[in-house]
């Protein structure tokens, strides 16, 4: 399963920590939006952690949607990535 973790944060400072630690366990899509694969233990674990690095902040928006494969599978894609690294052919 793949987890898309997105979230909109005021404060710079745990904005970036949360950055810092999403980026550690999967790879970003977009400046807030992160694709992360695991299951269920997994998606707790990052909920807990993303719970504890925004307690002080004032507002924080999070959102965790779990992804099955079939839904995956739909994913529609256009241009690549933020992480993705550009497809080099050699000829």
């Amino acid at each position: 399963m793949k987890l898309l973790i997105c979230y909109d944060i005021p404060e710079n400072r745990i904005r970036n920590k949360v950055a810092k630690y999403l980026e550690s366990v999967g790879h970003r899509v977009q400046y807030s939006v992160f694709m992360v694969a695991g299951d269920e233990s997994r998606m707790q674990e990052i909920q807990h952690r993303l719970e504890h690095l925004t307690a002080r902040s004032e507002a924080p928006t999070l959102l965790i949607a779990p992804l099955c494969q079939a839904c995956t599978a739909k994913i529609w894609q256009y241009g690549h990535f933020k992480d993705e690294p550009a497809l080099c052919v050699v000829a």
